[in-house]
């Protein structure tokens, strides 16, 4: 009698290894589906249901992949392969939604896109103030955030939900900030899964120009736009590479002019690994070289080329990096430049900043 409990017992157990497996099984074979969504801002993964905040008229990719499935099916109910993507523009709100299913089960995902028009006012942002009032525009936002880094992407100021009125939003920043440059944030709905919806770089004092009335001839207006043309790589050692193609129209009546470009370095590499910037205007044949010590201030440098456009034209800048014959000892790490601002004595149109592409230094 007391063998028969073990007995038991070692079916039981018998039972539940059996069982392990098939769990297991069961649940490696389930059906789910992911989504990865790209702003020119940031990007973010989810699964089931998300929310992005999207610029006015900004190019947004949405990837997807369902596992375990054998179809799949989009918002229309068009068949889509398990695993693609597609690009959108969207000037209004939408959601986009993909199921992917087999013989018995299904799994759904969507993404909300909220499109807000947002903006840092430029005047606002070179000051000789330590604490400046920064204001601007979120239109789409019941409330936004912002947030104020210095140079060590260390935080230098965060401001409390700051509420729209009118679609524009004003707030004060408390701390002291040095003299310097800064890159600033705004914020939207802090629930979303991409939240910012723009972004600027605030001057304290003497540093570089912001996209401001600074330019020698005032008047006009010109809407900015990047050309994405480029797509990065390598570079060795002496080379010259192109950081961005801007285009710069005129839509107004009268002739408008502009200065340059400011461009700030996000990437690893030293700055020193660049030795001078070459831009050059499409329509007239303008060259301008940007070279010497000190070329770079707190990850900032201006780089110039005077032009007038007269209305209705515009111009396509390309602007290269050359390189120091020894940038290779910075093999491994990247430059990543963007177009921060320009200057301009015309009214600006366009969403700063305008994101350069990546270079990988090489020996």
């Amino acid at each position: 009698m007391t063998y028969t409990p073990i007995k038991t017992l070692s079916i039981f157990a018998v039972m539940a290894l059996a069982f392990i497996p098939f769990t297991a099984s069961a649940a490696s074979s389930r059906i789910s589906c992911e989504l990865t969504v790209t702003t020119s801002f940031d990007d973010a993964s989810f699964k089931k249901k998300g929310k992005v905040l999207v610029q006015k008229g900004d190019e947004v990719t949405i990837a997807w992949e369902g596992k375990n499935a054998t179809n799949a099916i989009d918002r229309d109910k068009d068949e889509v392969h398990l695993k693609d993507s597609i690009t959108v523009t969207p000037n209004e709100d939408e959601t986009y939604s993909f199921q992917f299913t087999d013989d018995r089960r299904k799994a759904d995902c969507s993404v909300e896109l909220v499109v807000v028009e947002a903006s840092i006012d430029e005047d606002t942002l070179q000051t000789g103030e330590a604490k400046p009032t920064i204001s601007g525009e979120a239109i789409g936002a019941k409330s936004v955030r912002l947030l104020i880094t210095d140079e060590n992407r260390k935080t230098a100021f965060k401001s409390r939900n700051i509420r729209t009125k009118d679609g524009d939003w004003m707030t004060r920043v408390t701390k002291s900030l040095k003299d310097g440059s800064y890159d600033v944030t705004l914020f939207g709905d802090k629930r979303a899964n991409i939240n910012i919806i723009a972004t600027s770089t605030l001057v304290i004092g003497d540093g570089p120009t912001s996209a401001s009335n600074s330019s020698t001839k005032k008047g006009g207006m010109l809407a900015i736009s990047p050309i994405a043309l480029l797509a990065g790589g390598s570079a060795a050692p002496g080379a010259s590479v192109p950081v961005a193609y801007i285009k710069v129209a005129n839509p107004g009546k009268d002739a408008a002019s502009i200065d340059g470009f400011t461009l700030k370095q996000n990437g690893s590499a030293s700055t020193n690994a660049i030795l001078s910037f070459s831009t050059n205007d499409d329509k007239s044949g303008s060259r301008f070289t940007t070279s010497g010590a000190g070329l770079f201030k707190n990850g900032h440098t201006f780089v110039g080329l005077p032009a007038t456009i007269p209305p209705g034209q515009f111009r396509i800048f390309t602007i290269k990096a050359n390189l120091n014959s020894t940038s290779g000892i910075s093999a491994e790490q990247t430059l990543m430049l963007d177009v921060a601002s320009v200057k301009s004595g015309a009214a600006l149109g366009g969403s700063f900043p305008i994101k350069g592409v990546t270079w990988t230094l090489t020996n």
